[in-house]
């Protein structure tokens, strides 16, 4: 039997029934507006629109550059270096030839300089300059050229300094002016008072509890320092004019003393006393512990009132304000037996005065047990680079902590390592500190004990140490040569103010004496 094959019924559509549908069909379909696209001149695009649509097809990529090396005819070699701006625009800096002594390594490091620069913000492309901007060329430009010439005689940390100054402080006042109307007393007052309505912009909103935040998202700071360190890069860079004669600059304008702002006075004492030292040293233990430190001084005093006074878990729990399962929880946390690290690094801070940099680079093989030193091989200057006598005590805490690392030691490794095994910075090192700080402060005001004078910062036991020293009667070149001061004066700064502190104690008690001594009307009778 065949079958005859079915056929499907075929699927009406919208259109279709529209357009069978005499009430659809008033308008052609073929008289419906058709949407005509804009067409462009056939014109090449802007040089800005290209770099920008490069930009976008590498955003997400890191900016690399290139060594481009060329042999020429005579046998030489041309090098240069291609890399992309901070716009995105591709970028080609000629260097130089073989013959006049350049190298594929010396290509490298002029890269190196390009893209540091690119990253700073700082690049600007070569231009061609006309006569006028010969004998006056443009803030931005010399600065830029003043600050790179003179990189190679700063260290690294110095070049960031003045590098910020620059792009933080004064490219945004003096960008596009010329050297000639930078270099005048009435413009740099100008930018001192605009600093200065912006610093006391910024303390009011922070003392608001609404501070103001940097394009970056960085929370803004501003002080009498910062505003004099940028007028004294701004000496600098004038001063640089003045010498060369082409420019027609004869006077410097920012080396008026009197343009620089008045730093106020520290009212709180900026070094710590022994015994404010020694609670750090114990805030740093429970800081260690696995434990919070809270925690633990709450079990502590727990375990006294069960211990020594008697009370009963009912008492303790009614004294304290915890309930009785928080005090048998609390009577079992006793803190671990370890070497504590932070322990050893306010002892290392407050017995040798060691940098806070330097401390975070130290490394076992710098500790120098038979002669009881502690080398300083890199150093902030060339007095940093010393060695600093161990006290016994210091000793003693020391070989503790190395003795501690058993298996972990590594003579290469950092001393004193963060979670990852890396070197502390001084930021992280600080953060630390404080956390520290803050233990201690507690465990003051349990003890009834007045609180720490001053924001503790690694700084401060640098001068703690100058400051002991002195008091034992160490000689103020030896201090001087410990802590690796370039210039004396800034110990006998120190020294003078340890000596007013000497004298006021003196003063009291000779003042006791004479009470002592003084005559009453009953032995006038």
């Amino acid at each position: 039997m065949t079958q005859t094959p079915t056929t499907r019924p075929r699927k009406t559509t919208d259109r279709s029934r529209r357009a069978s549908d005499p009430a659809h069909r008033t308008v052609p379909l073929t008289a419906r507006p058709r949407r005509v696209e804009a067409t462009r001149p056939e014109s090449q695009p802007t040089p800005a629109r290209a770099s920008t649509r490069s930009a976008a097809k590498r955003r997400g990529r890191p900016r690399t550059g290139t060594v481009r090396r060329w042999a020429r005819v005579d046998g030489d070699e041309r090098f240069g270096v291609a890399f992309y701006d901070q716009v995105g625009i591709r970028r080609y800096e000629p260097c130089g030839l073989a013959s006049e002594g350049w190298s594929p390594a010396r290509a490298e490091i002029a890269l190196e300089d390009f893209m540091r620069a690119v990253a700073d913000g700082t690049y600007r492309p070569p231009r061609e300059q006309t006569d006028s901007e010969e004998s006056d060329p443009l803030f931005e430009d010399f600065a830029i050229e003043v600050l790179a010439l003179h990189a190679d005689e700063i260290s690294p940390a110095h070049q960031t300094f003045q590098s910020n100054l620059l792009r933080n402080h004064l490219l945004p006042e003096f960008r596009g002016e010329p050297l000639s109307l930078v270099n005048t007393t009435e413009r740099i007052e100008a930018f001192r008072s605009k600093q200065l309505r912006k610093m006391r912009q910024i303390r009011r909103s922070a003392e608001r509890g609404q501070p103001l935040y940097g394009p970056d998202g960085r929370k803004l700071s501003l002080s009498e320092r910062t505003i004099n360190h940028a007028i004294g890069v701004l000496a600098f860079i004038l001063q640089r004019a003045v010498r060369q004669t082409a420019i027609g600059v004869t006077t410097n304008a920012a080396r008026d003393r009197q343009l620089h702002v008045r730093v106020p006075k520290k009212v709180v004492r900026d070094w710590l006393e022994a015994d404010e030292l020694l609670s750090l040293l114990d805030a740093a233990t429970l800081t260690d512990q696995p434990a919070r430190a809270v925690t633990l001084m709450k079990a502590a005093e727990v375990r006294r009132l069960r211990d020594e006074r008697g009370f009963t878990v009912k008492q303790t729990a009614e004294t304290m304000g915890i309930s009785e399962g928080g005090v048998c929880y609390l009577y079992s946390r006793r803190p671990v037996e370890d070497v504590s690290m932070m322990r050893t690094i306010i002892a290392v801070l407050g017995a040798s005065g060691t940098r806070n940099t330097e401390l975070c680079r130290l490394r076992p093989i710098d500790l120098d047990f038979v002669h009881a030193r502690i080398r300083i091989p890199r150093a902030k200057t060339a007095a940093g680079q010393r060695e600093i006598d161990m006290t016994p005590w210091l000793r003693a805490q020391l070989e503790e902590y190395v003795a501690s690392l058993a298996t972990r030691y590594d003579p290469e490794a950092p001393l004193f390592p963060n979670g990852r095994g890396n070197a502390f910075t001084k930021d992280t090192l600080n953060k630390r500190i404080r956390r520290v700080h803050r233990t201690a402060v507690q465990m003051r005001c349990r003890l009834k004990l007045p609180p720490l004078p001053t924001e503790l910062s690694a700084h401060v036991f640098r001068r703690t140490f100058i400051t002991l020293m002195i008091e034992a009667g160490a000689p103020l070149s030896y201090v001087q040569e410990l802590v690796g001061h370039e210039s004396q004066a800034t110990t006998v700064r120190i020294y003078n103010r340890v000596l007013r502190a000497r004298d006021r104690r003196h003063f009291g008690r000779a003042f006791d004496q004479l009470m002592v001594d003084a005559v009453t009307a009953d032995d006038c009778r």
